[in-house]
């Protein structure tokens, strides 16, 4: 099989990607940890390296809102929306093929839009909680007081928890599905930079925005 190979994501947009991936991932597992422990020192230590977690969280995820304002085309805000491509697959009823852009795909940019939100929700609520039940954070001299009012950051807190484990578990599934079924080298390309495509859609817009190499690579 003969593929088109280009760069499509650089070296800032792959940081910031493992850098929130890798925070996320150790949210997961210090929330568990905590959430199922015995009160006493080592729980309320193991929530503080929970809190401190999430403000690095809160930094990479804010660095990336700012490269999607600066960056390149690619990690750019428009490169999330495709409201032509939506419509078409609301009046057709069929997806879009991942192998048919470079780039987001129109459909898993629909779950980055909603993980995003969700991240934006989770480092908010973070922060409440973190000022309202452990006294730390920037807002601990505000929200230190209120603790009997955290049921609702709290409660969306949790569910958000759950939701981007959700995301997760889809995300890794997808990325399997497409490397079986297509044959395309899909979950090294937040690695190396590089996607590999084969169908036409994607090099018609890949050309249209300027931004081919027109490197082959036989599979």
């Amino acid at each position: 099989m003969h593929l088109i190979r280009q760069q499509v994501y650089g070296v800032v947009q792959r940081i910031l990607h493992w850098w929130i991936a890798c925070s996320v991932l150790a949210l997961i597992v210090t929330g568990l940890w905590a959430d199922n422990m015995e009160a006493g020192g080592q729980k309320a230590f193991t929530w503080h390296v929970h809190g401190v977690i999430g403000q690095i969280l809160l930094v990479g995820f804010m660095g990336r809102l700012t490269w999607a304002l600066i960056g390149p085309d690619h990690a750019r805000v428009r490169s999330f929306f495709f409201f032509k491509e939506w419509l078409h697959i609301i009046k057709t009823r069929r997806p879009i093929p991942a192998d048919s852009t470079f780039g987001h795909n129109p459909q898993a940019a629909v779950t980055y839009l909603g993980l995003y939100g969700l991240l934006f929700m989770m480092c908010g609520t973070g922060l409440i909680l973190m000022s309202v039940r452990h006294g730390e954070g920037p807002f601990a001299e505000h929200f230190l007081d209120q603790f009997n009012e955290s049921r609702l950051p709290h409660f969306v807190h949790e569910k958000g928890f759950w939701l981007i484990i959700l995301f997760i578990l889809g995300h890794l599934g997808a990325l399997i599905y497409h490397e079986i079924q297509e044959a395309i080298p899909m979950a090294q390309s937040m690695i190396s930079g590089f996607q590999y495509r084969s169908g036409e859609g994607g090099i018609e817009k890949s050309n249209a925005q300027g931004h081919v190499k027109k490197t082959e690579q036989k599979i």
